[in-house]
């Protein structure tokens, strides 16, 4: 297959080598619950990200992908030359302003995670963690966090992102507002120093991630309007 170089890691299951007995629900909820406690990570500088998991740094002709909840799997993949045009050609003509390279950066990471999901098995992620929970292929938060860091990482060195740093890995839940606990990258505007979270943990896999302000994200008021379907970032 085009573009997909080898394992790179894989890590073994737990339940492999646990001789007690649990239900299949018992089983279910204990490892969601898990998944979910590795989301509750304080913050981290998102250039530590890679490090952290152990990945080296990402290009196009190389970069690797995360899935299975907190990259317990994951495979090196690279895009060709005429993959990587199609990128720069949504940050052409350039961003005039903060807000439209926010929204450039939405498009490019939507279009990397439909290339990058024809290559390896995360073509089929379902949003969030329940409703796709034990399919092959799905992604918890740590895993959209890691893989959407590459991407901003890959922009960034290329000159395509003008308008903003990469910031900080970011969580929610548990110790600061109730609720599952949940992590995301973001970006900080070099105009304003408004921090902007970008979360795509909530969508399909090739939807444009969710791209807000720090402090509305921190509420948790937002996930209500969202999965009723009635919520939309505002767009400048």
């Amino acid at each position: 297959m085009r573009g997909v170089t080898s394992e790179y890691r894989k890590v073994g299951d737990l339940g492999n080598n646990y001789s007690g007995k649990f239900t299949f629900r018992q089983a279910a909820i204990f490892a969601v619950i898990m998944g979910l406690s590795a989301c509750a990570g304080g913050e981290m500088p998102l250039d530590a990200q890679m490090g952290k998991y152990g990945l080296p740094h990402p290009t196009p002709g190389h970069y690797v992908h995360c899935w299975g909840n907190g990259c317990l799997h994951s495979v090196a993949l690279s895009l060709d030359s005429e993959e990587w045009q199609e990128i720069r050609d949504i940050f052409d003509p350039q961003s005039q302003n903060p807000g439209e390279e926010r929204e450039r950066m939405a498009l490019a990471i939507a279009r990397l995670e439909q290339l990058t999901g024809e290559r390896a098995i995360t073509g089929r992620d379902i949003g969030g963690s329940f409703r796709g929970y034990g399919l092959k292929g799905q992604q918890d938060c740590i895993d959209e966090m890691i893989n959407t860091t590459t991407y901003l990482t890959m922009m960034r060195d290329d000159g395509l992102i003008r308008f903003h740093n990469l910031d900080k890995r970011l969580t929610n839940g548990w110790f600061e507002v109730s609720g599952w606990p949940h992590t995301a990258g973001s970006v900080k505007d070099t105009q304003t120093g408004e921090i902007f979270v970008i979360d795509s943990w909530w969508l399909d896999n090739g939807n444009k991630p969710y791209i807000l302000p720090k402090e509305q994200w921190k509420t948790g008021n937002w996930e209500k309007s969202h999965q009723s379907g009635e919520w939309a970032p505002e767009t400048e």
